[in-house]
């Protein structure tokens, strides 16, 4: 089977941690930073190996819709989800630049962080 390059499982063996460390890197290098301030390389290295370990965000094992639902208790998650995803890969649904830290940081607000 061929995977696409971009794929979570680009590597056979290396459970995900390809995909995932291909994706941060991709938002680290983004000019609007949407990461924290303390983000690192150290906490990008702390995030794949959760993602390794952990029974729900693993990468060993797939996820559905409501799957993402059920965890997050929302049922708009799984649209936030993808539309972030887009945002990051493309700039799709208006999500570009500074519309997206803007919106990042109205979220923190509204829920108190």
């Amino acid at each position: 089977m061929k995977v696409n390059e971009d794929s979570w499982h680009e590597q056979p063996g290396d459970r995900g941690a390809g995909g995932l460390r291909h994706f941060l890197q991709r938002v680290e290098s983004l000019p609007h930073g949407i990461l924290p301030r303390w983000w690192s390389a150290i906490k990008a290295e702390e995030c794949v190996q959760l993602a390794l370990s952990s029974e729900w965000s693993s990468l060993t094992r797939a996820i559905n819709k409501m799957d993402i639902v059920n965890h997050y208790k929302n049922w708009m998650m799984p649209m936030q989800l993808r539309a972030f995803g887009e945002s990051i890969y493309s700039g799709v649904n208006g999500m570009k630049g500074n519309n997206l830290k803007a919106q990042l940081e109205l979220e923190n607000k509204e829920a108190g962080r």
